[in-house]
């Protein structure tokens, strides 16, 4: 075997290595995922039709069961926006608005991925548009075409309208210079 066939083998399995520590931390994201809504407990809210008003007690118990932190920890959303490039919060809000009940997931693993270090370059707007549409998400983007008219950027539609609107309207739709019967 040459030295380049054995560079090649080795760069193969060291790929396969990854791509399966890949997928075995996938699996154990969403075992955890589908774990921790079992082992939260249920808050049990005061009903409004309660028998015990007068009863101070179990009022400030009920209170203790719904307890509230406020901390300055950041949201995962806020996480991933400081890690995005060029446009890339541009096409997360385009996301959420169009796929607000997948988009959420998929924040949290780009933030795990960042937390863990895979991710240690900004995403910019491409590389999360592709991400998105990799995995299925056709994120629709507004696009807009500039064009450079007298040294400023005007955009295609409006340089079209003004061109159109400088010359004369014929009155004649045929410009063939054939006869239509």
């Amino acid at each position: 075997m040459s030295d380049e066939d054995y560079e090649l083998e080795r760069l193969k399995a060291k790929r396969l290595a990854e791509m399966q520590r890949n997928i075995s931390a996938t699996k154990n994201q969403k075992e955890q995922l589908y774990q921790q809504p079992q082992q939260q407990p249920q808050q049990q809210l005061p009903q409004s039709g309660s028998t015990d008003v007068g009863n101070t007690a179990s009022s400030q118990q009920r209170n203790d069961t719904v307890t509230t932190t406020t901390t300055n920890t950041p949201t995962p959303r806020q996480i991933l926006i400081n890690h995005l490039g060029y446009r890339g919060s541009e096409v997360l809000q385009n996301a959420e608005s169009q796929f607000p009940q997948h988009t959420p997931f998929v924040i949290q693993q780009l933030v795990q991925l960042i937390g863990t270090g895979e991710i240690n370059t900004p995403l910019d707007g491409g590389q999360l548009l592709a991400l998105f549409r990799a995995i299925g998400l056709a994120v629709k983007m507004d696009n807009k075409i500039h064009v450079q008219k007298d040294g400023k950027l005007v955009s295609l539609s409006d340089k079209l309208l003004d061109s159109s609107s400088n010359k004369p309207i014929k009155d004649d739709d045929n410009d063939t210079g054939e006869r239509l019967s």
